[in-house]
């Protein structure tokens, strides 16, 4: 009997799958960026005690190459593939002979082993794409270290609170050596690991925590993460209810605390849904990440809606246009972006908001890496020999069933072809988003969502298709968002940067440190729901969250309204000081100022 269900989507190996398109300039733009050179100056990675060095021997380098191996993998990028290696082969080569993984400086009794199972999943991902029995063999005599540390040194901390991202790596590890202990393994992290269906069923904030009240089960990080736990652990209960668990807990998430941008606000604490709070970027990565493996497991369409939101939003948002510089926490309103002693946050910083190296903490400097390569690598998929399409974004797979073309600039333009060249006849399964008004396949309308059914025959088959959206204006907390299919539309707000921060070590450009100030009016609301759109031409090769050139715009009617500005954040007032008058609405992660949510003041016409 399997002891261990399996995933009921498999994602495919990166080396199977080419960038075209917008994306490919996506990613090319984040391997010039940050993801590409922390390793050339900043000392948790390039002095990294995991490769001998003197500085971090926790969480930074296991987190960057997390992101950093499947990035250089879906460029092909040769130089990048021999750096992973090379960290790769450090890590492995340095294991003690009792198989402890961690570096060897490292106080065991007092060293939180949440650093150990990041290193291990990002070790698990270069096993798996390289077919690596050495690095398997590292990882099989971690999990051995660990099962025996454990039980002199239980979870605690982080790795309490993340211990189901172990299991992320035990079960393929039981697959390959079918090793009793394993499973124990499995049960024991389980054990000791924290309770949240409980905590969500007693005592789960519905309202923004109190300022400066930092705890573990009120992190937003931790609950991002932790979404999938309980689907993770249905894979060795076989029990139905734990992955409905999951899906209370998420639920219970976007319901509280959830904003237009897919993700929910936590800074560094669950924040309620006000949109001047922000979401900290690993948060954001995270709950990619959380979508993804629940999609996979559950072989459900649900939460593509969100994912697709979180990656054409969220994730844009919280990094510069060239990628070199990020924020710890966005925000859906953000008038302007500077440093403040007087912010709204419920525990981080004065500079949080800023785009820099390392604004208030470093965690996610280290940490986003992942959002967009684990994203693309989720946009297909294969359960039994069936191909599923969860994202029309512009990818190529080849591999030995199908060969796969994506064609188009989904999601900025809705006309996508897609031909597949398959060695069988079997079925693809389509992914339709429950945003849309309906899709147009092959001059056939359909008006179901989640996933269409489409035979698939040995040989070419080619499928047109058209999605067809209508923007929306959809109430958020205080207001109104414009939304069109997955892409939030906000008020453009031109803005100056100014950088900061240069005498700083290792703020030297081009990673240096920045405030966004605005140069024009931002004080507006809605007057009614109508809009008029404006076309723009765009190289639809070049992705608008890097060339910052959008192909749409809308233009709302608006008022101006009279607001105060209290340290970092507007308080916008109810009285009109202005006629009406015409404002852009361009898609929210464009400009880094923008306000995604507005007050609606008018004759609210439709």
């Amino acid at each position: 009997m399997n002891k261990i269900k399996d995933y009921k989507l498999e994602y495919f190996n990166p080396k199977e799958i080419k960038l075209n398109g917008w994306i490919k300039h996506q990613l090319q733009t984040q391997m010039e960026g940050l993801s590409g050179h922390l390793k050339d100056f900043w000392p948790d990675i390039c002095d990294s005690s995991w490769i001998g060095g003197k500085a971090d021997s926790w969480e930074r380098v296991p987190y960057w190459l997390d992101g950093y191996i499947p990035l250089v993998y879906l460029l092909n990028d040769k130089e990048g593939i021999k750096v992973a290696k090379f960290y790769v082969d450090n890590i492995v080569n340095r294991q003690s002979k009792d198989g402890w993984i961690a570096p060897s400086s490292v106080d065991r009794s007092t060293y939180d082993v949440w650093g150990i199972f990041i290193v291990l999943k990002a070790l698990l991902n270069y096993a798996s794409i390289n077919n690596d029995k050495k690095v398997y063999e590292s990882i099989y005599k971690a999990l051995k270290s660990l099962d025996k540390h454990i039980d002199t040194y239980p979870l605690y901390n982080w790795a309490k609170y993340r211990w189901f991202e172990a299991l992320i790596v035990i079960y393929p590890l039981y697959k390959i050596y079918k090793e009793e202990w394993l499973i124990t393994l499995a049960s024991k992290l389980h054990e000791q690991g924290f309770d949240y269906f409980t905590y969500y069923l007693n005592e789960f904030p519905k309202e923004k925590c109190k300022t400066k009240e930092w705890t573990y089960y009120t992190h937003g990080v931790n609950h991002a993460m932790a979404v999938k736990c309980y689907a993770l652990y249905s894979l060795l209960t076989k029990n139905k209810e734990d992955i409905k668990k999951s899906d209370y807990m998420l639920s219970a998430l976007n319901k509280y605390h959830g904003n237009i941008m897919g993700t929910f606000n936590a800074d560094e604490c669950l924040a309620g849904k006000d949109p001047r709070q922000g979401s900290e970027l690993c948060l954001i990565v995270e709950l990619m990440y959380s979508l993804e493996v629940l999609t996979q497991i559950t072989k459900s369409s649900k939460y593509l809606d969100q994912l697709e939101t979180l990656a054409f939003n969220a994730l844009p948002n919280a990094i510069s246009s060239d990628m070199w510089a990020h924020q710890y926490d966005t925000q859906v309103n953000a008038p302007f972006i500077k440093r403040s002693e007087t912010y709204l946050w419920t525990n981080n910083g004065s500079e949080s908001n800023l785009y820099g190296l390392e604004p208030h903490y470093g965690c996610c400097t280290s940490n986003f890496h992942q959002g967009w390569p684990k994203f693309v690598l989720s946009c297909l998929a294969i359960n039994k020999k069936e191909l599923y399409i969860n994202s029309l974004i512009p990818i190529t797979l080849n591999n030995k069933l199908f060969k796969v073309k994506i064609e188009g600039s989904y999601p900025f333009f809705n006309k996508v072809k897609i031909k597949i060249d398959s060695k069988i006849d079997t079925k693809l399964h389509l992914n339709i988003p429950s945003t849309s008004k309906f899709v147009v396949i092959n001059d056939t309308k359909i008006y179901k969502k989640g996933y269409v059914f489409l035979p698939l025959l040995k040989g070419m088959n080619t499928f047109d298709i058209e999605v067809i959206n209508e923007a929306k204006f959809i109430k958020n907390y205080d207001g109104y968002s414009l939304k069109e299919g997955n892409l939030v539309y906000a008020l453009k707000i031109d803005e100056k940067i100014v950088r900061i921060n240069e005498d700083q070590a290792y703020k030297e450009l081009p990673h240096g440190d920045f405030e966004y100030h605005n140069i024009s009016k931002f004080n507006y609301c809605l007057a009614s729901f109508s809009k008029d759109i404006a076309l723009h031409k765009v190289n639809k090769n070049e992705s608008p969250f890097v060339s910052k050139l959008y192909p749409k715009s809308y233009y709302l009617d608006c008022y101006e309204i009279d607001y105060e500005v209290v340290g970092n954040y507007v308080n916008f007032k109810d009285k009109i000081i202005s006629k009406r008058i015409k404002k852009e609405f361009i898609p929210i992660a464009i400009n880094k100022l923008h306000l995604g949510t507005l007050k609606l003041l008018g004759d609210k016409n439709e």
